[in-house]
């Protein structure tokens, strides 16, 4: 049996982006759920809506970048 040496060579970037997307979210719902486990439904979402807050700034960062704005200190805008 004949092993390839890099198994996604043939793969597109479409699928790679597809297969990517799917693990990360298989990845959060169990990490979700192992929150709610642990420390009930209330706190579990509690701490989600924090993360989420915050990956807003880093999302909000990358894409204005991705547009030719480069901005070094982000948290400039995202202030309360």
């Amino acid at each position: 049996m004949e092993v390839k040496a890099n198994l996604l060579s043939s793969v597109n970037n479409e699928k790679k982006i597809e297969i990517l997307r799917k693990n990360w979210m298989s990845h959060e719902a169990r990490y979700q759920m192992a929150i709610v486990q642990e420390l009930g439904w209330e706190r579990a979402n509690n701490i989600n809506k924090t993360v989420i807050y915050e990956m807003g700034k880093v999302m909000m960062y990358r894409l204005m970048n991705i547009n030719g704005r480069c901005y070094r200190d982000y948290t400039f805008y995202f202030n309360e």
